[in-house]
């Protein structure tokens, strides 16, 4: 059974539909199936995801792109087309390396040899080799935006995407490192940006890690794709978090700046509930010893009624 799973987190306020990818059941080597495809949906063996043990955030592998001609795509099945998105993956960046990403939202009419629909501008790291540790969004030749990631070590990445069919200059995507929001403004989808049609966009449809330059070697693990609710990402930059350890062995510690902490669920990777609190403090302490060693979501509800998820290991 591949690592693939599809389930819902109900809460009172929010049902969250979340696909999650920790890349473990798969055998190393070129990867093709429903959720890893490529650019253009050709099995090639060229473009395809490499699944390798050098590398882990989690248990003992990831995907690795580094060859020449890589542009794989993860696809999250084409449900989400309208409403706010969020995608977050643990990503590693070697030094002297660089690495790339961009956000799809037509993915089938990749495959029928149709023009990209971009939701996303380009997103570098070290673009070139030429700046280390430094990350890039950029459209055509200009630059929007820079922040700074840590090169050769795991970070966390994560995209949000809002799209209103109602009113399509509506939409828009923010960019987060570690949990720190780097796009200041919310930025415009470029395909709207660029007077395109909304009617193109199927919705968030996948995220493209491609090669994109002769210093391209970048691993990605542990995927998380899900829906949130726009209040709660609008505060997300607002309302912050810290936890350790992770991974956890008995006790998780989760602090928050600014906001009570109402309520605590542990989902495991089935979507079934493991745990649940009702802590009403800014800091719980967090008994996680009779749970068994896997990939972990903690939903958080604070006492204003925001929500986000935070993602552990055990």
């Amino acid at each position: 059974m591949k690592n693939y799973l599809l389930f819902l987190l109900f809460s009172a306020s929010l049902m969250l539909n979340a696909q999650i990818d920790d890349i473990e059941s798969y055998p190393e080597g070129p990867l093709f199936n429903n959720t890893w495809t490529t650019w253009n949906g050709e099995n090639d063996g060229a473009q395809n995801a490499i699944v390798t043990t050098d590398q882990a955030n989690s248990g003992t592998k990831s995907i690795v792109i580094e060859n020449d001609g890589q542009d794989a795509l993860y696809y999250q099945g084409g449900t989400a087309n309208s409403g706010t998105w969020k995608a977050e993956w643990s990503m590693f960046v070697p030094t002297g390396h660089s690495g790339y990403f961009n956000v799809q939202g037509n993915a089938e009419r990749l495959t029928q040899g149709g023009d990209p629909v971009f939701l996303s501008n380009d997103i570098y790291f070290n673009r070139f080799n030429a700046n280390s540790g430094e990350l890039t969004v950029i459209y055509g030749d200009y630059e929007f935006e820079r922040a700074s990631f840590p090169q050769d070590e795991w970070f966390k990445m994560a995209i949000v995407v809002h799209i209103d069919r109602n009113n399509e200059y509506d939409s828009f995507y923010k960019l987060y490192l570690n949990d720190e929001l780097i796009t200041p403004v919310n930025l415009l989808l470029p395909h709207i940006w660029n007077s395109n049609p909304i009617e193109d966009i199927n919705g968030f449809d996948a995220v493209d890690f491609f090669r994109s330059d002769d210093y391209s070697k970048f691993y990605v693990d542990d995927i998380v794709f899900s829906e949130v609710d726009i209040l709660s990402t609008s505060n997300l930059e607002e309302t912050k978090f810290s936890f350790f350890p992770n991974p956890v062995k008995d006790v998780l510690h989760i602090n928050s700046k600014n906001k009570i902490i109402k309520k605590l669920t542990i989902y495991n990777n089935l979507g079934q509930i493991v745990s649940e609190n009702h802590p009403n403090t800014l800091s719980p302490n967090i008994n996680t010893s009779s749970l068994n060693s896997g990939l972990y979501l903690v939903n958080i509800l604070t006492n204003d009624g925001n929500e986000q998820i935070l993602k552990i290991m055990k």
